[in-house]
């Protein structure tokens, strides 16, 4: 089952640009134009992200819980974060590492076997070392299946 995280509203928002000169004109929006599916659109950071000093990351909220089976990130390869690190939370506050994104051709691809347990409820893309440029993302795809999780009063044998 595909998931595709949803943007919560707190990201900076890019500009959207027009390009004549390229065949393929790319949109530039907010975190969801990443989150979209759609490849001709993409987020770009407002600055030059400086870092976790700054606690500079791209945060998706997958709305629910979800045990993660791939996570696919496409960059601008010109425009890409050369050292990040990818995250998991279940609350949005404290975070676990997952992978290290090093840049090599503008496509992470961070995959996790049934055994591997990796659940999250939110995914964050942590900026490691400062960038000299804006970061731009064209697409985020999470793959998993929802964590079905009890009821109050509701047995491991009742779901």
């Amino acid at each position: 089952e595909e998931i595709v995280g949803q943007a919560d509203g707190s990201e900076d928002k890019g500009e959207e640009e027009d390009d004549d000169d390229e065949e393929e004109s790319i949109r530039r929006g907010p975190l969801s134009y990443a989150t979209d599916g759609d490849t001709s659109t993409s987020f770009v950071t407002a600055h030059p992200p400086v870092g976790l000093l700054e606690n500079d990351a791209l945060v998706i909220d997958l709305l629910d819980v979800y045990m993660l089976a791939l996570i696919i990130v496409w960059q601008n390869e010109s425009l890409a974060c050369t050292m990040c690190m990818i995250q998991r939370s279940m609350d949005g506050e404290e975070w676990d590492d997952i992978q290290l994104m090093v840049h090599t051709d503008g496509m992470v691809v961070a995959g996790f076997g049934p055994d591997a347990n990796v659940s999250a409820r939110y995914i964050r893309f942590a900026v490691i070392e400062p960038m000299s440029h804006v970061w731009e993302v064209t697409d985020i795809q999470v793959h998993g299946g929802l964590v079905l999780q009890p009821e109050p009063g509701e047995t491991d044998d009742e779901l």
